[in-house]
């Protein structure tokens, strides 16, 4: 039963439209990824999204809006999130190991608590973004936009790439 709604699911999502894109999610990572590879051009629309707690592990959000979805809680080790649209997005206590979030709108974010170690962060927008006690150990900021990001009790040791001109 399963094997057959995926399959017919996958035979339709050129013909999906974004409402659609949470449902193909649900599916898996896999699927996920999967249907991004056949869709090269289409850019997901997760806006206002409800991921909590999600295991996105490699999920690959690259050029997504997700502007003011929620991933609290979520794992998204390694995820691509390289261009994404995330204004506004609430990521606290979310696990973003090893993501890319290289040229990504984070601005207005809330990432309280979250764990970013060896992330790269180079050219985001981070404005007004809340950073307080997140973790960026290791991370590359290289470029990155922090003006007005609250950045209180926030870990940066062996951060690379950030300089007084971006804060």
């Amino acid at each position: 039963e399963r094997k057959r709604s995926v399959r017919a699911a996958m035979t339709d999502w050129s013909a999906m439209d974004t409402q659609n894109h949470h449902a193909i999610l649900k599916m898996g990572v896999s699927i996920w990824n999967q249907w991004r590879a056949s869709e090269p051009l289409t850019a997901p629309n997760l806006r206002d999204a409800d991921l909590t707690g999600l295991e996105l592990e490699n999920v690959n959000f690259a050029r997504a809006n997700l502007r003011g979805a929620d991933l609290t809680n979520a794992y998204l080790y390694d995820a691509d999130f390289q261009q994404a649209d995330l204004r506004g997005a609430i990521l606290s206590r979310s696990m973003l190991v090893g993501a890319n979030l290289c040229k990504a709108n984070l601005s207005e974010a809330i990432l309280e608590h979250a764990y970013l170690n060896q992330s790269d962060l180079s050219n985001a927008n981070l404005t007004g973004a809340c950073l307080q006690e997140a973790d960026l150990q290791a991370a590359l900021l290289m470029e990155a936009t922090l003006v007005n990001a609250r950045l209180a009790s926030a870990e940066m040791s062996e951060s690379e790439g950030l300089t007084m001109l971006q804060l």
